[in-house]
C-alpha cells in the first residue's frame, strides 16, 4: 500500500519534474517577473530579485518586504514571503520563506480501495547576501535549506545560488547559477538538485518609462532550455502593465498559449500591488498577487 500512495503523491508533488527532484524549487516567485514572463536576471530589482539574480538586491534603499500568493485551484497554494535590508557600505541581507502546499491526496491500497489522503507540502528557508564590487558591478550569493514532505516521510536538503549584475548606462546583465548542491534521496529514490544557469538582459529606452528584458535559461541536469521576453510600461508613475513570452524548447506540443504571461501593477507611494496571470495547459489558469511594501 505505501508503494502505491508513495507513486501517486510523487507524481503530484512533482508537478514540474523531469529528471531532477524538488521542482517547487524553479517555480517563479513575484507577481511582476512571472507577469514578464521570468525575464528578470537582469532587472532583478526588489526584495524579490532574492530568487531571480541575488546580486539584484544591491538595488534596495533601505527595507522591502513583499507577500505572493500563487492559486492554481482550491487544493493547491504556493507562498511566497520575503525580505530584504539594506546595511550601509557592508551589503544587503534578506531572508524568504517558500512554501508549497498540496493539501490533501487521495490513494488507494493493493486492493484498490480508497484510504485516507495524506498530507503533502514543500517548503525552503532561504537567507540571501548582496554587496556591490564597484559602481556598475554586484555580486550576490543565496544559501537554502529545503523540505520535501509526504505523509510520514520526508526528505531534507541544501542548495546555494551565487550571482552577478553589472550596469551599463541604460543596460543591465545578469548571470545567475541556481540550486547548486548535492544530491538528495526520498523514501528509495534519489534526485539532483535542479540546477539552472540564467543569464539576462534589461533595457530602458531614453525618455521612455519602459522596460525590456530577455533572458536565456538552461537545466544543467534536465537538459532543458528556455528564452525569455519580457516588457513593463509605467503611465504616470503609478501604474503598471506588463507581457511577457517564454519559449522552452521541449514543451512544443502544449500551444501557443503555454509560456505566456500578463499582469497589472499599481503603486502609491511606498505601497505596491502587483498581478500576474499564466494560462497553463498543465495546470490550469495560474493567478499570482504580491503586495509590497517599503520602509
Amino acid at each position: 500500500m505505501k508503494t502505491i500512495i508513495t507513486s501517486l503523491l510523487i507524481i503530484a508533488v512533482f508537478v514540474f519534474a523531469d529528471q531532477s527532484g524538488v521542482d517547487f524549487l524553479k517555480i517563479g516567485v513575484g507577481a511582476r517577473p512571472m507577469a514578464m514572463a521570468g525575464a528578470f536576471a537582469g532587472v532583478a530589482e526588489g526584495v524579490e530579485a532574492g530568487y531571480w539574480n541575488p546580486a539584484g538586491l544591491t538595488q534596495i534603499k533601505h527595507i522591502e518586504l513583499s507577500a505572493t500568493h500563487l492559486q492554481w485551484s482550491s487544493d493547491i497554494m504556493y507562498e511566497f514571503l520575503t525580505y530584504g535590508q539594506k546595511f550601509g557600505n557592508i551589503g544587503t541581507i534578506g531572508a524568504s520563506i517558500f512554501y508549497l502546499n498540496i493539501g490533501d491526496i487521495d490513494g488507494r491500497d493493493e486492493f484498490g480501495q480508497p484510504v485516507i489522503g495524506v498530507k503533502a507540502y514543500d517548503a525552503c528557508g532561504m537567507i540571501s547576501f548582496a554587496r556591490a564590487l564597484k559602481e556598475r558591478l554586484n555580486v550576490g550569493a543565496n544559501v537554502k535549506l529545503f523540505q520535501e514532505k509526504i505523509g510520514d516521510d520526508n526528505a531534507l536538503g541544501y542548495a546555494a545560488d551565487t550571482g552577478g549584475l553589472f550596469f551599463l548606462g541604460k543596460a543591465g546583465i545578469g548571470l545567475n547559477f541556481q540550486n547548486l548542491g548535492m544530491k538528495m534521496k526520498f523514501i528509495d529514490e534519489e534526485f539532483s538538485l535542479p540546477m539552472t544557469v540564467k543569464l539576462g538582459t534589461s533595457f530602458r529606452p531614453i525618455a521612455l518609462p519602459l522596460l525590456l528584458a530577455l533572458d536565456g535559461d538552461y537545466q544543467i541536469i534536465n537538459e532543458r532550455g528556455a528564452v525569455h521576453f519580457g516588457a513593463e510600461y509605467w503611465i504616470k508613475e503609478m501604474v503598471a502593465i506588463r507581457a511577457g513570452y517564454q519559449y522552452k524548447t521541449k514543451d512544443d506540443e502544449l500551444g501557443v498559449l503555454n509560456g505566456l504571461g500578463a499582469g497589472l501593477g499599481v503603486k502609491y507611494m511606498k505601497l505596491g500591488i502587483d498581478y500576474g496571470y499564466e494560462p497553463s495547459p498543465e495546470l490550469g489558469d495560474i493567478h499570482r498577487i504580491s503586495l509590497k511594501v517599503k520602509i
